[in-house]
């Protein structure tokens, strides 16, 4: 009786087909989960970026003309902005929420900085700092926002409808204006970020002190 079988000529033609059929499927599942890593990747850094921008809208619509003392007890503005310090842009804003009815003001200290690569939201616990005793918490704490951040400017829109990169202006303290300068806010302030991941992206934010166009932002 004649026996059917394959030969050995078939059986290496059957493995070097299914040879390549596996090296095709390993390369798709490589390029799959590359781009799935990529792609959980970069929505991880939106949905950071969304929710910076929100915080930052928060926190500059409720800008207010509320100077303070720093720890050596100088008089800082309401506003303050210099892209070259630590503390990048530092204002007071109101509608502090306190769900716990702590006794302490409904006013917060805040500023953005960045710090090893990362855009940090930093508040104090007291509006003048030098006034706080010695044994109370920390004052300054920092709150993450957005990780890999290559470089940030910020620019302050006065009333001229002129940018600046520093607020209040060069040249605008005096001794006759120094009761004004303290008290003055940007109509609008301008960020823009580097980052590794997003590129190049920016937020235009009016202040209660002025309305301006946002059409030309990106973010």
């Amino acid at each position: 009786m004649k026996r059917n079988g394959f030969t050995l000529l078939e059986l290496l033609i059957a493995l070097m087909i299914f040879s390549l059929l596996s090296g095709a499927a390993y390369r798709l599942f490589v390029s799959v989960s590359q781009t799935q890593q990529t792609t959980v990747s970069h929505l991880k850094y939106l949905d950071q970026w969304q929710r910076f921008r929100l915080l930052l809208e928060n926190d500059l619509l409720q800008v207010t003309l509320r100077p303070v003392r720093d720890e050596s007890g100088l008089l800082q503005p309401a506003l303050v902005g210099n892209s070259d310090t630590p503390y990048q842009v530092q204002f007071t804003r109101s509608g502090w929420r306190n769900p716990l009815g702590v006794r302490r003001s409904t006013l917060q200290r805040v500023a953005y900085g960045v710090n090893d690569g990362e855009l940090v939201r930093y508040y104090w616990t007291t509006l003048d700092r030098a006034t706080a005793n010695a044994s109370d918490e920390p004052q300054v704490h920092m709150q993450p926002l957005l990780q890999h951040v290559t470089d940030v400017q910020w620019q302050f829109l006065d009333h001229q409808q002129q940018w600046h990169h520093q607020w209040p202006p060069s040249g605008w303290v005096d001794h006759q204006q120094t009761n004004h300068y303290q008290t003055l806010l940007a109509a609008a302030i301008k960020l823009q970020l580097q980052h590794q991941q997003l590129g190049n992206v920016s937020i235009v934010i009016p202040t209660p002190a002025g309305q301006v166009s946002t059409s030309g932002a990106a973010g």
